[in-house]
């Protein structure tokens, strides 16, 4: 409930002048009060907390009533599990797995647009909105060089099966004109447009047409799980989120990259990045 509730505020944060402003006011009203009837979930002590958190970022945004502690223990302890080089921890201990793209980088960034006004204040709760960016750039940067010339990515950590979000942010930086340095919107380009090629090109994940299959291309038993069923749908839009993106430089921007995925070259290493 929690987390399906955090996807629709986030939605509504993302395209507020579309999705939130034409809504009525008796809709309007419905969100909010349900929104807050569900401060009796405590989340469980890991990347569930940005879930509580982007509900009263909405709630701030839209009605001004979000819940100052919730968002500032929040948004502090995200900071407190930065672990380095763009990568944060789970919970108390790290996890290597792709929750850094599916939740905490996204939710993090997007608590701070709100909050410090898109940057206008310097940080929230002792939050930088700069250095989140900076980690979110180094993160991406990260992500794509995982990506392999046939448009493939490391299997590895929890929930896999939302394997389309694991590309969210670069999609993201994509979105905000905000890739790293060395990172050109063509290289992102074909980057993602590889993985998607290779991912749904196998008609093993499709049924009579419809993308059906909660697992990872040709072995669903071994990754699915029943959450994974429900919340995939939530998962897969944000990873293509991208293709939203209306500027030329994005779709007609040709980089060495994508040659090296046109013609299956690899040899290519991560550039050394800031230590953050």
């Amino acid at each position: 409930m929690l987390v399906d509730a955090a996807y629709v505020a986030e939605s509504f944060l993302r395209a507020y002048d579309t999705l939130w402003e034409p809504l009525d006011d008796v809709t309007k009203q419905r969100y909010i009060d349900n929104f807050i009837s569900l401060r009796w979930i405590n989340p469980v002590y890991s990347n569930w907390l940005l879930f509580t958190a982007t509900i009263e970022t909405f709630l701030q945004k839209a009605a001004g009533c979000g819940d100052t502690y919730r968002l500032n223990s929040t948004l502090r302890k995200i900071n407190e599990w930065y672990v380095g080089d763009g990568w944060y921890a789970d919970g108390i201990v790290f996890s290597f797995d792709y929750y850094n793209s599916y939740v905490i980088h996204p939710m993090y960034v997007e608590c701070l647009d709100v909050l410090t006004n898109y940057g206008e204040r310097r940080d929230y709760a002792g939050c930088r909105y700069d250095l989140a960016w900076n980690r979110l750039q180094r993160y991406g940067a990260i992500v794509e060089r995982l990506i392999s010339p046939e448009g493939t990515f490391p299997v590895f950590g929890r929930s896999i099966t939302y394997r389309c979000a694991v590309l969210q942010p670069l999609a993201m930086l994509a979105l905000r004109e905000s890739l790293p340095e060395g990172l050109s919107e063509g290289q992102v380009r074909a980057a993602i447009t590889a993985v998607a090629k290779r991912m749904f090109s196998d008609n093993r994940n499709y049924n009579d047409g419809w993308l059906s299959d909660p697992g990872l291309q040709r072995f669903p038993a071994r990754c699915r799980q029943r959450l994974h069923q429900q919340r995939q749908p939530l998962h897969r839009i944000p990873g293509v989120s991208a293709s939203g993106i209306a500027c030329k430089p994005f779709f007609l921007d040709i980089s060495s990259r994508e040659m090296d995925f046109q013609e299956g070259l690899g040899g290519r290493c991560i550039p050394a990045g800031p230590l953050l």
